[in-house]
């Protein structure tokens, strides 16, 4: 919460829950974007583990058991569903990331344009002005 954006929110006037949830929050999802497709894998590794250990039925307990009897076409079939999972995921995490990143760039110039409005014509040492 020591942050500029944050600072300039509360500058213009907006209520602390709004800083929380408008700017603060919309900041704070990036990097959370950034690791679905990481946290998106793992988890599907995990789960494959899980169900050999425990026995479940399931698409990782069927993995184990067509590399264990050498299933060539089943092993290839999975991989590729695998593959194509882990595909749809990163790009669906990408596209998150892009639409939560042009609307932050977006905020932030509009933002930076009220604020050298703000000051009436003060312009030294940024780098556009908007009069």
């Amino acid at each position: 919460m020591n942050q500029d954006y944050v600072t300039l929110a509360r500058v213009k006037g907006y209520s602390r829950a709004r800083v929380l949830l408008r700017v603060a929050l919309r900041n704070a999802l990036i990097p959370a974007l950034t690791l679905t497709g990481v946290q998106f894998t793992f988890l599907v590794g995990g789960t494959v583990l899980i169900e050999y250990i425990f026995a479940y039925p399931g698409i990782g307990n069927l993995a184990i058991g067509a590399v264990i009897q050498r299933d060539l076409p089943l092993i290839q079939g999975l991989i590729l569903t695998f593959a194509v999972l882990f595909i749809i995921t990163n790009l669906a995490g990408g596209h998150g990331l892009r639409v939560a990143q042009s609307e932050t760039e977006a905020g932030m110039k509009s933002s930076l344009r009220t604020a050298l409005k703000s000051t009436r014509g003060w312009c030294s040492g940024a780098l556009f002005c908007w009069r």
